[in-house]
């Protein structure tokens, strides 16, 4: 994704004048057009229209519902109002003759005000246009306004004559309950007086069965006390007086004589102390006790049949009651049902008397509102003499320059999808599975043309730390032993730079103390003894034919370190001289020479088949393409050559790179570091 805005980034960079180009010629199209029209003549006129209108009854009409004024814009230039318009200026001036009109209607901001502009070809009938268009457009609103009151007020009498009728009809369902209840009793019954009897009866069962539970846990002896407690407590139970009443009959001679029994043997106790047992105190003071221990035991059976008659009539009494509360919630039940039922018509009857009211009164403002309309439209201008207007002009140019632009942009954009040069390191390593091992930036101020050699004392930073970069990644490459010797540069077609890498690439060996021979094996059009400012012969041709020797053909340039072997005479060398033994023989010397490292430069591929045949005798290729330039296409075609020969493609390398790219801003933040670098030492 950034390498294709990369290359469309480029691609505009390079072609923005075809943008500059279409959009002057579309301004240019669209003036011309303007200036062949014929003169235009505007009117203008003012209107006021208001959306709201204070009423007689004190309210308030209010049309500004939703978007009002634009709505109200809307119409007065709609086809209605054009065609009705166009209609009366014919009945009204048929001297005038006829011609198109464009109307504008624009709302004067924060008022009622609207402002309308009428452009035509005929002065006269413009002006006479405009003033149908704003009677038309009153006369319009004033039919609208009284279709709509119409229509509102069938719709209301037809709603009210529903609703009275509905009205009349619950009233009489309401009627015909109360005839069918009695009002007072039902009220009465289903109100508090139901509610409250049975809230005691429920009270005293819930009593009842309390203390009917006491008495079936409790024996004798307890209850009789309970009873006497609660006396003693001073508390009652509401509704069960009877059951809860203090000891009487059999239950309270059996407390008095258990009183006395504890009397008799206290006395008994004190008189032990200073008394023997067969004293006849002490003798008549166990008769008693004894008597009163009998009169206990009568009375207990007494009161134990007694509890039993109270617990029995208890369970009775609550059967009673059960019953009882269960016919008296029966009966709520239905007085609340049909109290309920009553309240519930009571409602539906002064619902609908409200509504029916409403309506009465809406049917009244309705009425009132067919009197507003005069005061809520009216023409404060009336159309003004029409003036020369060229209208449009901007707006034409306007869009002239964008159709250009949009145009331009398409042509660019067609333009980067069909050119399939390089851009970018980016895109190469997308596009190439081959390893990118370096690139050379394009040298500032040298453009297309031959960019210099590396010299002493260069002060080219950026340019020369790219070659120390692709020295540097050739010497220390993960290969298996031994290391290539021998470099073949070359690239798919003329004109790519892989002769000014060759030069430059055997200069920063040679001034890193390696020992490099320059190899210029492109037999056609090798220039290598132009950089270095020798004679072309005798070399590689000569030596290739048998006519000279290689070593007595080896040139020493002025970069230290650095020998050349240059093309030869004549500049024709088919591929046949490299397939020869004399070619094999040549190479087998040259790598057993004492150089450290042999370089190439060779033909393009595409141009010839010359390194096709030199390539594969070679260690190892490197592949020159040029940023900006170089086909992807043909790049392509040509590395498919090599690898169909089993050539060693060690690489490629990006020569002619833009450092206005993001990818090469780092060399720009530290240009400082390259002001003073030395390349070489003679």
């Amino acid at each position: 994704m950034f390498s294709k805005l990369q290359r469309y980034s480029w691609t505009f960079r390079k072609w923005w004048w075809v943008i500059l180009i279409t959009t002057i010629l579309g301004v240019s199209w669209m003036a011309w057009m303007d200036s062949r029209k014929p003169p235009s003549y505007a009117s203008s006129g003012r209107m006021m229209v208001v959306g709201k209108v204070a009423l007689p009854d004190g309210g308030l009409l209010n049309e500004n519902s939703g978007n009002f004024y634009g709505t109200q814009c809307m119409l007065m230039e709609s086809v209605q109002v054009r065609q009705r318009a166009a209609s009366r200026v014919e009945s009204k001036s048929p001297e005038l003759r006829a011609s198109a009109v464009y109307l504008n209607v624009t709302q004067q901001k924060g008022t009622d005000f609207f402002n309308l502009t009428a452009i035509g070809e005929e002065p006269n009938y413009t002006q006479a246009f405009l003033n149908a268009c704003m009677d038309e457009y009153i006369r319009l609103k004033r039919e609208m306004w009284a279709e709509i009151v119409a229509t509102k007020m069938i719709s209301l009498v037809e709603v009210q004559m529903k609703e009275e009728k509905q009205l009349d009809s619950m009233f009489q369902d309401l009627l015909d309950f109360q005839k069918k209840y009695n009002l007072v009793d039902l009220e009465e019954e289903g109100g508090n007086s139901a509610a409250k009897h049975l809230a005691q009866m429920k009270v005293r069962l819930d009593n009842l069965k309390q203390e009917y539970e006491l008495m079936q846990v409790l024996d004798v002896e307890q209850n009789i006390e309970r009873k006497q407690q609660s006396v003693t407590g001073g508390t009652t139970v509401d509704g069960v007086t009877d059951a809860s009443s203090a000891p009487f009959g059999a239950e309270e001679e059996y407390l008095r004589a258990k009183q006395q029994l504890q009397l008799l043997k206290a006395e008994k106790e004190r008189r032990a102390k200073a008394m023997r047992p067969k004293h006849p105190l002490m003798i008549r003071i166990d008769a008693e006790i004894s008597q009163q221990e009998g009169l206990i035991k009568l009375y207990y059976d007494q009161s134990f049949a007694h509890l039993a008659n109270q617990r029995e009539a208890i369970h009775r009494e609550i059967e009673t009651l059960e019953k009882s509360v269960k016919e008296w919630n029966e009966r709520s039940l239905e007085l609340a049902g049909r109290l309920a039922a009553y309240n519930k018509l009571k409602s539906k009857v002064d619902q609908s008397k409200a509504q029916v009211l409403s309506l009465q009164a809406s049917n009244t403002k309705v009425g009132v509102d067919r009197s507003l309309q005069d005061d809520v439209i009216q023409v404060m201008d009336q159309a003004s003499v029409p003036e020369i207007a060229k209208p449009g002009l901007v707006k034409d140019i306007s869009v002239g320059a964008f159709c250009g632009i949009l145009a331009g942009l398409a042509v660019v954009f067609l333009i980067g999808a069909l050119d399939d040069r390089v851009t970018s390191s980016i895109e190469l390593r997308e596009r190439f599975p081959e390893p990118l091992l370096g690139h050379i930036p394009l040298e500032a101020g040298t453009g297309a043309a031959r960019v210099s050699l590396l010299t002493v004392n260069n002060k080219q930073g950026i340019f020369v730390e790219a070659y120390r970069n692709l020295r540097s990644t050739l010497h220390f490459m993960s290969l298996e032993e031994p290391r290539p010797k021998a470099f073949l540069i070359t690239s798919a077609v003329p004109g790519e730079g892989k002769s000014t890498v060759a030069v430059n690439l055997g200069i920063i060996l040679a001034g890193g103390g390696t020992r490099t021979l320059l190899v210029d094996a492109d037999l056609r059009k090798g220039l290598l003894h132009n950089y270095f400012s020798v004679e072309a012969a005798p070399g590689l041709i000569e030596v290739l034919n048998g006519e000279a020797r290689w070593q007595d053909s080896v040139v020493e340039t002025d970069v230290k370190n650095l020998s050349l072997l240059p093309r030869g005479k004549g500049g024709i060398g088919p591929s046949e001289l490299f397939i020869t033994e004399v070619a094999d023989n040549f190479l087998r010397e040259v790598y057993a020479a004492g150089y450290d490292r042999v370089i190439f430069d060779s033909a393009p591929i595409l141009a010839t088949d010359d390194t096709a045949c030199l390539a594969p005798k070679i260690d190892a290729t490197l592949f020159v393409v040029r940023a900006e330039a170089s086909s992807m296409r043909l790049t392509r075609s040509a590395l498919d050559t090599l690898l169909k020969r089993q050539v060693n493609v060690l690489g490629l390398i990006l020569n002619a790179a833009n450092l206005r790219s993001s990818e090469y801003q780092y060399y720009h933040k530290y240009g400082d570091y390259y002001s003073d670098t030395q390349v070489v030492k003679k």
